[in-house]
């Protein structure tokens, strides 16, 4: 049995590399979750444009959350969330990335 071989990056940072790790199982696991509540339609419905539709839904959400005024380009300080978090928009945005990567593959709902 050979041991395995460790990428540089992951001695350099390893607490990095394992919340790296966890942060991607996070969004799998979201995924699945919402995967499950819509059908595949539910994307192939608007295709690429409908996915960088929400991709910049998304957007302007973490840029108002961050406190930034989109009209204005004014800062304003981070605001707190009522019903979506930072992180939570941040996971959904890497989602929305990767779905727009399948969909675009061809491989979406397939």
């Amino acid at each position: 049995m050979s041991t395995p071989i460790i990428h540089p990056t992951e001695k350099m940072a390893p607490e990095q590399c394992k919340m790296f790790r966890e942060v991607i199982e996070r969004m799998y696991s979201t995924h699945l979750d919402k995967n499950q509540d819509y059908s595949k339609y539910n994307i192939l419905a608007t295709g690429f444009h409908g996915v960088v539709t929400r991709i910049w839904d998304k957007t302007a959400r973490l840029m108002s959350l961050a406190g930034f005024n989109i009209g204005t380009g004014e800062y304003t300080g981070e605001k707190s969330a009522k019903n979506e978090s930072i992180e939570d928009t941040l996971i959904d945005l890497a989602n929305y990335a990767v779905i727009a990567l399948i969909l675009r593959r061809n491989k979406w709902g397939k």
